[in-house]
């Protein structure tokens, strides 16, 4: 049998959702939504900054199921987080290091619950699931437009004046900047320009949410579909105005998707080329405007952060040579003197495998790269299975954030977007619509093949 097919089949019935179902869902579909509001806070912890989408995930979680099934499934790559996830937790701590290692654990152990759900999901779900994208769209513009009148700025003006006087550091910092810190100042918290990217994939990843599930539901219903097509055009244009390089970076490598699969197969289902030829359209419209412009000069005129980049990969391979075996908490110029990085404590190699090698030795930069590995091979098959079945564009879009955050991101971690850009992409390609195969034993598959529907309270 081939790879890419499934052993599992798929049900001719959808089970009525039961109470924990419909709760989980719906908790799913708050938490995405909250991710695009990421700089809005209930306030510094001992235990860290509190964000509003981290209350639904904590349902999520509890309520989460056949998590064990999935962890059958893809039980290496999962079990090699795990044991990275506990060493460099262990080690970073005795280093004194701040706890990005723990908040990403939570995160993509998070994913695994959302992807476990997804994996199970029909029908009846993804009709809940699908207005994860269009709800994270209505939340961002109304606190973000909230938040800047409380500051006296007018978000449609600022973006104007910016592009048109091709002021890069107006949308950035007297925009951006302000905005996300406009509630944080008496909570002890800055949010750093930098989490605009984070913010905005906040929204370009529930859409892909939303995109997928648009391929399972039928009769979507004309006032969806009208949220959906708008949603889509906001997002877009937040992309192009966020002038986040490695948000933007994922988006092209998203819009070549259905280009490359195109150049191979010459047909296409009608929705996927017209979302093509949208994202086209899009960019074709910023070109021929100043934001042209605007893009251009972030790329090539804002050159310190590739300098400091370069310099902070030097610092790191020196920093791994003076403590290989449990690595060391090593003071950064580089950070404190950077607008974008919020914790002048450490500088960061912006890497995946570097930074947990710096912070915690070599055999736990190793397991982080086995990890890479591996996510990389399921990515190639993914990218196998699409060619095959153009339904999986949504999943292998979301996907990307991840292998692009490793090694752009501030102390090489994976922040909520990318984690459940991960999870979208486990969930669909571990249920019967995609490629990874299950498990041999018939005990491990009748909790889904068989799926009895409990009683509706």
């Amino acid at each position: 049998m081939s790879e890419i097919e499934s052993t599992v089949s798929v049900p001719t019935l959808t089970p009525t959702l039961n109470l924990r179902r419909r709760v989980l869902c719906w908790s799913i579909v708050l938490m995405l939504a909250f991710m695009s509001v990421g700089w809005r806070s209930f306030g510094g912890t001992s235990a860290g900054t509190l964000r509003y989408f981290q209350l639904p995930m904590i349902l999520v979680l509890i309520l989460a199921q056949y998590r064990m099934i999935l962890l059958a499934r893809i039980r290496l790559i999962a079990l090699t987080y795990v044991f990275f996830s506990i060493t460099y937790m262990a080690i970073s701590t005795y280093n004194g290091i701040p706890p990005f290692a723990f908040d990403q654990a939570i995160y993509l152990g998070t994913a695994f619950s959302v992807a476990a759900t997804l994996m199970s999901a029909e029908e009846a779900e993804w009709r809940i699931l699908r207005w994860a994208g269009p709800l994270s769209v209505l939340f961002f513009c109304y606190f973000f437009w909230t938040d800047a009148h409380a500051v006296g700025i007018n978000p449609i003006t600022t973006f104007k004046e910016g592009i048109l006087t091709n002021n890069r550091n107006l949308i950035e910092f007297t925009l951006f900047q302000q905005v996300f810190n406009v509630r944080s100042h008496s909570q002890g918290i800055f949010n750093s320009t930098a989490l605009r990217g984070s913010v905005i994939a906040g929204m370009v990843v529930p859409m892909l949410y939303s995109a997928y599930a648009r391929t399972i539901v039928r009769h979507q219903g004309m006032f969806f579909g009208i949220a959906y097509w708008v949603s889509w055009i906001i997002a877009g244009a937040l992309v192009v105005l966020s002038l986040a390089r490695a948000l933007e970076v994922t988006v092209a490598l998203a819009v070549l998707l259905p280009l490359i699969r195109l150049s191979i197969r010459t047909r296409a289902r009608l929705t996927t080329a017209l979302t093509f030829v949208a994202a086209i359209a899009l960019l074709a419209l910023a070109i021929v405007t100043p934001v042209a412009s605007l893009l251009w000069s972030r790329l090539t005129d804002d050159t310190a952060s590739y300098g400091n980049r370069f310099l902070a990969l030097s610092e790191a391979l020196h920093s791994i040579g003076q403590s290989p075996l449990l690595g060391q908490l090593t003071p950064g110029d580089l950070a404190s003197s950077s607008p974008t990085n919020a914790d002048p404590t450490t500088f960061s190699a912006h890497n995946f495998i570097l930074d947990p090698t710096v912070n915690a030795g070599i055999l736990t930069g190793l397991m982080a790269a086995v990890f890479v590995v591996l996510l990389f091979r399921y990515i190639i098959k993914g990218f196998r299975a699409y060619f095959k079945d153009e339904r999986l564009l949504w999943p292998m879009a979301a996907v990307l954030y991840a292998p692009v955050a490793m090694f752009s991101s501030g102390s090489g971690t994976l922040l909520i977007p990318e984690c459940m850009g991960l999870a979208l992409f486990f969930g669909v390609m571990a249920s019967p619509r995609g490629f990874i195969r299950a498990p041999r034993s018939p005990s491990e598959r009748t909790p889904i093949q068989n799926r009895i529907p409990e009683p509706v309270v």
